[in-house]
């Protein structure tokens, strides 16, 4: 997987927790939709190839927000600086 914010799919992994995603977008007359989507009954993560078993979940998540780009194409903002530079980590001394 590239850079992303992806650490909340592997949150669901320990506890056999669960997942679901959930969307906000504008709706009609100024008002916002919340919807609560099950994404996972459990996610089973492969601890020798964990990026090889992660693959097929953030997939399928990437689908999930296509579509929902794709219903509402004018109506997202992403957060996360994926043009910005690798930061640097300083290292106290």
């Amino acid at each position: 997987t590239g850079p992303g914010g992806f650490g909340t799919l592997t949150l669901y992994y320990p506890g056999g927790a669960p997942g679901a995603t959930v969307v906000v977008q504008g709706g009609r007359n100024g008002r916002y939709e919340v919807r609560l989507e099950p994404f996972a009954e459990r996610i089973a993560l492969d601890r020798r190839d964990r990026e090889g078993s992660l693959r097929p979940w953030v997939e399928r998540y990437a689908a999930r927000l296509e579509h929902h780009c794709r219903s509402a194409p004018y109506n997202w903002f992403n957060f996360y600086d994926f043009w910005a530079p690798p930061a640097t980590v300083a290292r106290a001394t």
